[in-house]
């Protein structure tokens, strides 16, 4: 009856570790360029490993913003290759290892935010 009990506790204890998992693979959230505003819209973001942010420009009054992380110590491993947004585009992406991803607009000097994944 013990070994009974045990396995159904590791099984239970198994699902719930993997629904967890699958729950933050499906999590989305939003980055917004504004319209008229040369900002990104939480400028700092957290989020769990396996987590996505989609980056949305609602700017209407600029041509495109292009943006890339920065590169750290191996620019081939750079997070995020730049990216060009034009109005009314969205792009997405899935960031699976910890740690804090500083990104910046090539165009607008000014345009920084941060991505942090715990």
């Amino acid at each position: 009856m013990k070994k009974r009990m045990s396995v159904c506790y590791l099984f239970c204890l198994s699902m719930l570790i993997s629904a967890g998992q699958l729950a933050a693979e499906g999590v989305v959230h939003d980055v917004v360029v504004p319209d008229g505003k040369d900002q990104f819209v939480p400028a700092i973001i957290t989020i769990s490993a396996g987590e996505t942010v989609r980056w949305v420009n609602n700017d209407t009054h600029r041509s495109s913003h292009d943006f890339a992380s920065l590169p750290g110590p191996n620019p081939e491993n750079r997070e995020l290759k730049v990216v060009e947004l034009k109005p009314g585009e969205v792009f997405e992406h899935t960031f699976e290892r910890p740690g804090e991803y500083i990104y910046f607009c090539y165009i607008h000097k000014g345009m920084i935010g941060k991505v942090v994944v715990k």
